[in-house]
């Protein structure tokens, strides 16, 4: 059933917000303040985070209330304030799900229309930024076993879709070429520099390797929900025993650290950063691509969902912020000195940070889980 519409385009579409200059100091030469993005509705989701340079920060996400149509959050920072856009073709009814950027004032932004009241079906919509507007592109034909779009991957060849179902195409100038029909859901999809894609699904493994897909064999003891794939390190995934790294074809395998030899992997970051647990003891591990470094810390400041090295050599994470009795939300945490310490004076969040190209900042953006807020924190 379609929920009530609320208007909003004309409050919302194109609006831009002045940041304040309020900072938090999180440590000596190194200054975080709250950037706040454009007002939203009471209920949101941010579902992406894109950053392009430091004057190119793209958000995507949607909201609603209780009574209203999703109404998709689409944004940008462009270094001083935050801009919502209303993009042609999606209006104020429906979702975005992924950002993708193959450069500078060439971003792509895909997610579904509202579900259509006589077929059941929700159209896939697909956006293109061009520096100087958003223009509706045409997407695939939705099939009855597609329902809603998953994943978006530009490169400077071109622009890589995968839908609910497995379907994956390529588009390269204004033509869709169908590439696989998996039957089944993908939960990742990530194109490299190099021409390489790697897609996910809920139990195997298939690389692009520029010219033919293939299903790629794990090696032994690795779980997919460990498989990593960025720009920087290529693909990666943690076995029973050490971290295999995807090169010249093949894992190459390096053992952990001696005093984690019999621990577990719990979760896994870019950067070749590993949260690892055994019975006596649990922490950080980054292996350089030469030997590993250990962090370890009192539980409550230790990252739980992300950590991140930038340019500078500064070490980042976002940690759990338990909140009594209330939902839990993130904050932001340093490592340094040999601990991690929270960076004070920022709002709390369930935060996505990204490293902003070109410089050795970074900026954060999330939802508060216990008020709903949207938040957005920079030290650019």
């Amino acid at each position: 059933m379609r929920k009530k519409h609320i208007i909003m385009a004309a409050a919302i579409a194109a609006t831009t917000v002045a940041v304040p200059g309020g900072a938090a100091q999180g440590a000596e030469g190194d200054e975080w303040r709250v950037i706040r993005p454009v007002v939203t509705l009471p209920k949101r989701d941010l579902r992406d985070v894109e950053a392009v340079s430091a004057e190119e920060v793209w958000i995507a996400g949607y909201q609603y209330t209780s009574e209203s149509a999703y109404f998709p959050i689409l944004q940008r920072w462009n270094g001083e304030n935050w801009r919502a856009y209303n993009p042609k073709g999606i209006g104020t009814e429906g979702q975005l799900f992924d950002l993708s950027a193959a450069g500078p004032n060439d971003v792509w932004v895909a997610g579904v229309r509202e579900e259509d009241d006589e077929t059941g079906l929700t159209d896939t919509y697909l956006g293109h930024w061009d520096g100087t507007a958003w223009t509706e592109v045409e997407a695939p034909p939705v099939n009855q076993g597609s329902q809603r779009l998953r994943h978006l991957a530009a490169d400077g060849d071109g622009l890589w879709l995968a839908e609910a179902n497995g379907r994956v195409f390529r588009r390269e100038g204004a033509t869709w070429t169908p590439h696989l029909d998996l039957g089944k859901r993908v939960i990742t999809f990530d194109s490299l520099p190099s021409g390489e894609a790697w897609l996910r699904t809920q139990d195997s493994l298939h690389r692009w390797d520029g010219s033919a897909w293939s299903q790629v064999a794990l090696p032994a003891g690795a779980s997919l929900a460990y498989l990593q794939v960025n720009d920087t390190d290529g693909a990666w995934v943690t076995t029973g025993t050490g971290l295999a790294v995807w090169r010249d074809g093949a894992w190459q395998e390096t053992p952990f650290p001696a005093e984690y030899q019999n621990a577990r992997t719990v979760t896994a970051s870019g950067g070749y950063w590993i949260y690892l647990r055994d019975d006596s003891k649990e922490g950080w591990v980054r292996w350089t691509g030469s030997d590993w470094e250990i962090t370890s810390d009192l539980p409550q400041n230790t990252p739980g969902k992300q950590v991140m090295t930038d340019t500078a050599g500064r070490i980042w994470g976002i940690a759990y912020a338990y909140v009594p009795f209330l939902e839990t939300s993130g904050k932001l945490v340093r490592y340094e000195g040999g601990k991690w310490e929270t960076v004070p004076g920022l709002p709390r969040a369930l935060y996505r940070m990204r490293a902003i190209p070109g410089t050795d900042k970074s900026i954060a953006v999330g939802v508060d889980a216990v008020t709903g807020d949207l938040k957005a924190i920079t030290n650019g």
